[in-house]
């Protein structure tokens, strides 16, 4: 029990939602830049059955976020990448861990 509670509140996890996906290019070259002491991760979400194409192709994964950030970190951070459509933080609701749903 002692490791679960160490455990969640180490990272989170989410993704943003460009305008365009010419942002998106920009959006991948802050792979492993820090925000709030940790060097965070940025990738290209791959699409799901349910996404459309425009979603998929204008979407960046990220990875390693500080548990603290909060949207408008995730803008302010990615701003200057491109008009953001949206930003989603991930977390399950009843165990405050990072929800993997969107990794498929």
């Amino acid at each position: 029990k002692q490791w679960y509670q160490r455990r969640v509140a180490i990272t989170a996890g989410g993704y943003v939602v460009f305008k365009n996906a010419d942002s998106v290019t920009n959006a991948l070259a802050k792979n492993g830049t820090v925000l709030e002491d940790r060097h965070i991760r940025v990738d290209k979400l791959i699409k799901s059955r349910d996404e459309t194409k425009q979603e998929s192709t204008c979407s960046i994964f990220l990875g390693n976020l500080p548990f603290s950030v909060d949207e408008e970190d995730v803008r302010a951070a990615f701003g200057e990448c491109g008009e953001i459509d949206y930003v989603r933080i991930t977390r399950d609701k009843v165990t405050v861990w990072v929800s993997a749903a969107f990794f498929m």
